[in-house]
């Protein structure tokens, strides 16, 4: 989301702050939905700097750095037809 603020519209009404689990995940899903609603931008800074302590800190920078990597190639067609797609 930080890399591609154009998902905030296509993932409205599909995923929001309150289907994070974990409390801290969820507060900087919040932090982080709150300011592109409000700026139109996200600013990954000034939701780290949002947390006090030094683990926060680290926590939330951590969750900025990580990179996804999406792997959109089609199922093995073996896989599939073993029923083993997935599991």
């Amino acid at each position: 989301l930080v890399e591609e603020p154009a998902l905030f519209k296509k993932l409205e009404g599909i995923i929001s702050p309150k289907e994070f689990t974990e409390e801290f995940y969820g507060k900087v899903a919040k932090l982080l939905f709150d300011q592109y609603e409000t700026s139109g931008t996200v600013n990954p800074a000034k939701i780290i700097d949002y947390f006090t302590t030094e683990e926060e800190h680290k926590q939330a920078a951590t969750l900025f750095n990580a990179s996804m990597i999406l792997d959109n190639s089609p199922p093995d067609a073996t896989l599939l037809r073993e029923g083993t797609c997935g599991k």
